[in-house]
């Protein structure tokens, strides 16, 4: 089990390592991906998905679907396809459209070319940029790990471990041959509740049977039992 869960954990940590490692490239490479808001581009690009752009290439062609830039409209970014390409920049057209948009985008404008469609990933994209996005993905984090431990816990507690004590006494000194009671401090307090009730006292500890009364005022001479 313990092996089991040491290779789950490993093959989590990798997972998130190599999404942000090809993340970092990418961005670094200059990929984009942006979020549809429009029907504009429908049945190719749905409201709600989210298209990851290349960088622009030195040239674009007929029926390339590109990302630019504009200066009006509610967006300043729009992903449409290329509907003609001129001299002096490029038309461009939704599919969803009826008539080529208003205005010729000059090729400085061009951000990207569409690489790759991720069907409803805008909406994740959303989602995460609320901070209660963040905060509900991080409780389902927490709740996935308590809910690990439950199901496989780090140890199994049996019954020979709880029954075990968990440590032993406290005192031990260094036993010397003239020193009757050395043999004392080495046993458990188990062991000597037999010689606590012989001797009349609740709980021996090492030392008292040394000194001139005890802690409840017995004599010292009850050290002639172990002599």
């Amino acid at each position: 089990m313990r092996l089991l869960r040491t290779a789950a954990i490993c093959v989590a940590a990798a997972c998130i390592v190599g999404v942000a490692t090809a993340a970092a490239v990418g961005w670094h490479e200059g990929y984009r991906i942006y979020v549809v808001h429009t029907g504009s581009m429908t049945p190719a690009l749905n409201p709600g998905d989210a298209v990851l752009d290349r960088p622009a290439p030195a040239a674009v062609h007929q029926g390339e679907v590109v990302t630019f830039g504009v200066n009006s409209g509610p967006d300043s970014v729009v992903t449409h396809r290329v509907n003609a390409v001129a001299a002096n920049g490029i038309k461009t057209k939704g599919d969803a459209n009826p008539t080529p948009d208003p205005w010729t985008v000059q090729f400085s404008d061009v951000i990207g070319t569409k690489f790759l469609t991720l069907p409803y990933g805008g909406y994740v994209l959303v989602y995460l940029q609320h901070p209660q996005g963040i905060a509900s993905v991080l409780t389902a984090l927490f709740a996935m790990i308590l809910l690990w431990h439950l199901f496989f816990p780090p140890e199994a507690i049996t019954a020979d471990s709880a029954t075990r004590p968990r440590h032993r006494h406290r005192y031990r000194r260094e036993p010397t041959p003239d020193d009757p009671s050395r043999e004392l401090d080495e046993l458990s307090p188990a062991f000597l509740a037999p010689a606590s009730r012989w001797l009349d006292v609740t709980h021996p500890a090492p030392g008292f049977l040394r000194s001139s009364a005890g802690p409840l005022g017995r004599p010292a001479d009850r050290r002639s039992y172990f002599e």
